[in-house]
């Protein structure tokens, strides 16, 4: 229950996969979500860190702390698509919330857009890092998309019918065009 599945936008390089697609392209998906029917849910937060565990807090109290364990991360080169995708699965173990933040490690600021569709949710992320995220960031902040298959799965979705869904989903991202008044 507590393994966490997501596609993340970026681009691979040869040191990492960048998670930052700009705020053109964070602008673009923006507009199609905002005309979809989808409900849609704001926050901010703040990230820190503390001895491997990952701590959230939003208006300074902790809403979020766990310890996020890797178990599988497969890069995905899209040629001809503005992107590449990372599939990421991981297992998220909470922890007590009982931290002093004095002690964390400040990571960064979260400015949050959430739109939920049966089994997943669409997040778009403005961030504002407290440091540069690589030697060659240009800037402290990134817009950042990801794709998130709930833990719930409500509609008992069989793992063909959601890889199947996800492809779908993510082919629907890859062509959004500007000039395109459709719904996604």
């Amino acid at each position: 229950p507590d393994v966490e599945i997501e596609l993340r936008l970026g681009w691979h390089t040869p040191d990492r996969f960048d998670t930052n697609i700009g705020k053109m392209y964070y602008d673009f998906i923006q507009e199609a979500l905002m005309r979809s029917t989808m409900p849609r849910k704001d926050s901010m937060s703040d990230v820190y860190t503390h001895k491997n565990m990952r701590i959230i807090t939003s208006q300074g109290r902790i809403i979020d702390a766990h310890k996020k364990i890797r178990l599988e991360v497969v890069d995905c080169l899209l040629y001809g698509t503005p992107f590449d995708v990372r599939l990421s699965v991981c297992k998220e173990i909470p922890v007590n919330k009982r931290i002093d933040l004095s002690e964390c490690r400040y990571l960064r600021s979260r400015s949050r857009n959430t739109w939920k569709h049966d089994d997943w949710v669409y997040d778009l992320t403005y961030i504002t890092q407290s440091e540069p995220s690589s030697p060659f960031a240009d800037s402290l902040c990134s817009f950042e998309f990801e794709l998130e298959l709930l833990k719930t799965n409500e509609h008992n979705s069989t793992t063909t019918f959601l890889a199947q869904s996800a492809v779908m989903k993510l082919c629907d991202l890859l062509q959004i065009n500007p000039n395109d008044q459709s719904v996604i």
